[in-house]
């Protein structure tokens, strides 16, 4: 008997602790197990099973050593469903490490196996908890003794503990890459701004960055799939069941998740696993239906608000025509008519009651104009041209004296921004000339540390700011909110308005991009 072998398998047995305490993977750990047991158990090959108690089946997760017939065709031989030693695994037959003379997969393998007839079997055990199996091989007939197998089971002790720290290590690094990838799909989401385009981003995002298998958007009213992505190419049928929690849209799933994501959408999650979805899986998917509902509603409260704007814009060009062009044009037709009647009798009046009549028909067709204007108004390439063009289609007429100081040098402006600006002016000095009676207007566009700044003040009736809620300041206040401009309207009766919008230079880059 040699009196050393105990020596050298304890410090065998160290090495491959210290090994094992290196790695990060189990390709690692597997690998770093044959040099230090070579030496004391003639070790040449050694692969991996991880359980799945979840799907109760087994997974291959690490080989080394491996000789041709159990090499080929990616590793092949070590992918068949079932063996001898996973049959013990599953019956509770393998709570220590065991000489497995029989192997299906040695047997069955075709080509060379230098050698290799039989091989020991190790439990993967963490505490009560049973991770795998590990298979240990060496060339000839002979089994390992008690010693040996004792010496395995040690092994296969260090390599669960191993095994589980790679796993965590794994799962920690899938989870953060999950993290940014969900960050990345929430942004993507909000750059299709409307709801059916953010819909088909987050279904195929949701597939392609998440991992999802199969993932379908559906009409809640009638189960219509509005949008689907699936990694195996697989398509839904034309309708869901909502109503009912076991119906499956996609042909072949196992298991499926389901969210509603606002009054009119639920998300679909299918997969075709036998054990469907694992808790990380169901938690990305809760995160990913979570930032769809807030995409969505944010979305939906953004239409709301075009559509209100709109809403609010035309009731205020049916104004403008009422107030403006409309009354000039009856006054006009009353003194066309007034002359026609008095044209034999006063031709003097007559004639004065057609050049009035004239001038109100130019006052009405200057009016109209600057309302297309503003109607058709585009990103303008001087912003400062676009704004002395709009306060001298407002000088026109016996109205009060605008002033206007526009900077002159100013910056490019995205279309959003220069348009929020120049609406905004036109609200303001519609409401100096229309509803404030005032005598003077002031008009400043300039640059203040980097920032657009526009100021209307007149000296008008002004009123009380608690009652500063009308159309007309809603729709300036929605605009400079739009583009991420900051205004401040101010006013007193007797006193005048003050309306300053400031377009900092942060949001004037966000709007170019």
């Amino acid at each position: 008997m040699d009196e050393r072998a105990p020596l050298r398998r304890s410090d065998a047995l160290r090495r491959v602790a210290e090994a094992l305490n290196e790695t990060l993977d189990a390709e690692a750990a597997i690998a770093a197990l044959l040099p230090e047991l070579e030496g004391v158990l003639g070790l040449r090959t050694a692969w991996a099973f991880r359980y799945r108690p979840e799907r109760s089946d087994f997974v291959k997760i690490a080989a080394t050593g491996l000789p041709p017939a159990l090499a080929a065709n990616g590793q092949q031989a070590l992918e068949e469903d079932s063996c001898e030693c996973q049959r013990r695994f599953h019956a509770g037959q393998l709570d220590q490490a065991v000489n497995m003379v029989t192997c299906s997969r040695l047997r069955d393998a075709q080509g060379d196996k230098e050698g290799l007839v039989l091989h020991a079997s190790v439990p993967l055990r963490r505490g009560e908890h049973m991770l795998g199996i590990l298979n240990v091989a060496a060339p000839g007939t002979a089994h390992f003794d008690q010693e040996s197998l004792a010496l395995l089971s040690a092994v296969g002790s260090q390599f669960a503990v191993a095994l589980g720290r790679a796993e965590s290590h794994a799962a920690a690094a899938h989870r953060a890459r999950q993290l940014e990838a969900l960050a990345d799909v929430a942004r993507l989401m909000l750059d299709a701004r409307d709801p059916a385009g953010i819909l088909r981003s987050a279904v195929s995002l949701g597939a392609a960055r998440l991992g999802i298998p199969r993932l379908a958007a559906v009409r809640r009213r009638d189960g219509q799939v509005f949008a689907f992505a699936a990694q195996d190419g697989a398509h839904p049928r034309r309708r869901a069941a909502l109503a009912s929690k076991e119906a499956l849209l996609f042909p072949k799933s196992r298991a499926q998740l389901r969210q509603a994501v606002s009054e009119e959408e639920t998300l679909l999650a299918e997969t075709p696993s036998a054990g469907g979805f694992d808790l990380p899986e169901r938690a990305m998917f809760d995160a990913l239906a979570a930032h769809l509902q807030s995409a969505l509603a944010a979305a939906r409260r953004q239409e709301e608000l075009r559509e209100s704007a709109v809403l609010k814009e035309r009731q205020r060009i049916a104004a403008d025509l009422h107030d403006a062009v409309s009354q000039r044009l009856f006054a006009a037709v009353l003194n066309l008519h007034a002359a026609r009647l008095g044209a034999g009798l006063e031709p003097q009046a007559a004639s004065q009651q057609v050049a009035t009549a004239e001038q109100q028909l130019r006052l009405a067709q200057t009016e109209l104009r600057t309302l297309a204007r503003t109607l058709l108004l585009e990103a303008p390439p001087d912003i400062g041209a676009a704004l002395q063009d709009l306060v001298s289609a407002f000088s026109v007429g016996t109205g009060p004296r605008i002033e206007s100081r526009i900077a002159s040098r100013l910056p490019h402006l995205a279309p959003a921004a220069a348009q929020a600006i120049l609406r905004v002016a036109q609200e303001a000095l519609h409401n100096a000339l229309r509803h404030a009676g005032a005598k003077t207007v002031e008009v400043d566009l300039s640059v203040q540390r980097g920032a657009v700044v526009l100021r209307v003040r007149d000296d008008g009736t002004g009123f009380a700011e608690a009652a500063g809620t009308g159309a007309g300041l809603g729709s300036m206040r929605a605009r400079a909110a739009a583009v991420g401009a900051d205004i401040l309207i101010r006013s007193r009766p007797g006193a005048g308005t003050s309306v300053r919008l400031r377009l900092p230079e942060e949001a004037r880059e966000e709007g170019e991009r």
